[in-house]
């Protein structure tokens, strides 16, 4: 079975879609939830939106000797830290996303800051990172607000107000979950 890139496609023991970014080796898919993160899923555990199981996926990642390329993580966005094996902290001030003096110049912080935090997310679950704290900063709120908004659409996390003598209230702490060693 040939699949498009964009093709809609459903779990099969338990709810929610997923879209299709890319077939990669070993009968692994490259898709995109609902909310914007991308994550690998095996085929096997997806079926197409009319209720067809995923078999014999042809892999835009097997070249023509049909030796699989080893699949790449996608790097860690500007902004995070520290990585444990465990935990990422990713700043969301402009000030780390940014080169000295550059922040001045960007139309859209905001959405820099949530593309930032998506990445990280992505990332994350990719390396099999269990927990992620979000340093947001306190200023007005703004970003905190966008911030707890995109966390509360995102399945498998939950997330509460990180350590107040570690971050002084102006972070997130997010645990993971459906990620295994």
């Amino acid at each position: 079975m040939e699949l498009a890139k964009g093709t809609k496609l459903s779990y099969i023991n338990e709810p929610g879609s997923v879209t299709l970014v890319k077939v990669l080796a070993g009968n692994k898919l490259l898709v995109e939830d609902e909310y914007g993160f991308e994550i690998t899923v095996a085929s096997n555990q997806l079926m197409t939106q009319q209720g067809k199981l995923l078999t014999a996926l042809q892999s835009e990642e097997v070249g023509e000797d049909r030796k699989p390329h080893p699949t790449t993580k996608q790097a860690w966005p500007r902004g995070v830290q520290s990585v444990s094996t465990q935990e990422v902290v990713v700043d969301l001030h402009l000030e780390e996303l940014c080169d000295a003096g550059e922040e001045r110049f960007i139309s859209h912080p905001l959405e820099l800051q949530l593309k930032t935090l998506r990445k990280t997310m992505t990332c994350a679950r990719e390396h099999r990172i269990k927990q992620v704290i979000v340093i947001h900063g306190k200023g007005r709120g703004v970003l905190r607000q966008e911030v707890l908004h995109l966390l509360s659409q995102a399945p498998n996390l939950e997330y509460w107000d990180a350590s107040f003598e570690e971050y002084g209230g102006g972070a997130i702490c997010v645990r993971l979950y459906g990620i295994s060693k």
